[in-house]
């Protein structure tokens, strides 16, 4: 017979996978897409219509965390965790390798956490950088380096990216609110020199006080996520109404906040 302890981190688990497929359904929802817009359409580019050069000799490639891309480009965190996540990050790694673009997971932890491998990007995607991804509160709390460690190994990883939710985490209904340390676990992170930090918002972006902030502590870039495309409040709020909907409907009474 399994403890209490155990059936209490089984339904942890089991919960984790739920709330990540639910989220790719959100996702894809358009009501739940942000209602606002993150300013690209009020950049004007003038058109030279004297370049005085060769189309064949503009040169987009770059090279990022040692590898070379075709273009200053990545396809940014999505989703992680579950069977339909490992489908679409398959797919996503694919189209990265072929037009040689970085790429970056969604969460890591909830796949972790099931004992689940993510190694086939690597197979599928070798010679673009891989971006890891874990929580800012999951990094604080106690194992956090090693889960990032094991984040970094299960990827082959070019670099680990944590991600800033306090937004997302304060509309989820079983968030996790206590964001104390997470600067500290970063520095601790960074000194480890297991792979370049990066530091990612979702949704809300990241001001330049913080960004000024984050590189004092030593990360390799800031990934500001600014408003417009997916939010993941808004992904979260939407989950919330959605669970409390079924609460009232089954006579559960209100989830907890």
């Amino acid at each position: 017979m399994t403890s209490e302890k155990e059936q209490i981190l089984t339904g942890h688990k089991i919960a984790a996978a739920s709330r990540k497929d639910a989220h790719i359904d959100l996702a894809l929802d358009p009501a739940t897409k942000s209602a606002g817009n993150n300013g690209f359409d009020r950049l004007r580019f003038e058109h030279c219509a004297l370049p005085e050069i060769a189309l064949s000799a503009i040169d987009l490639s770059v090279e990022f965390l040692g590898k070379p891309l075709a273009a200053p480009m990545m396809i940014g965190a999505m989703t992680g965790g579950t069977m339909r996540a490992e489908a679409i990050n398959r797919a996503l790694a694919e189209v990265a390798q072929d037009h040689k673009i970085a790429f970056a997971v969604g969460s890591q932890r909830a796949a972790l956490e099931l004992g689940k491998t993510a190694s086939d990007l690597r197979i599928i995607a070798p010679d673009i950088p891989i971006i890891g991804n874990l929580g800012g509160i999951q990094l604080a709390q106690s194992g956090g380096i090693d889960l990032a460690k094991a984040a970094i190994d299960d990827l082959q990883a070019d670099a680990i990216a944590i991600h800033l939710n306090p937004l997302q985490e304060a509309v989820q209904p079983e968030g996790e609110h206590d964001w104390r340390g997470v600067r500290d676990a970063i520095s601790a992170l960074v000194k480890a020199d297991m792979a370049p930090v990066i530091v990612k918002e979702v949704g809300a972006g990241i001001s330049a006080s913080l960004a000024s902030d984050l590189f004092a502590c030593g990360v390799a870039a800031v990934d500001v996520a600014g408003f417009g495309g997916t939010n993941w409040a808004r992904i979260e709020a939407a989950r919330r109404m959605m669970i409390l909907r079924l609460c009232t409907i089954s006579g559960l009474g209100h989830p907890h906040p």
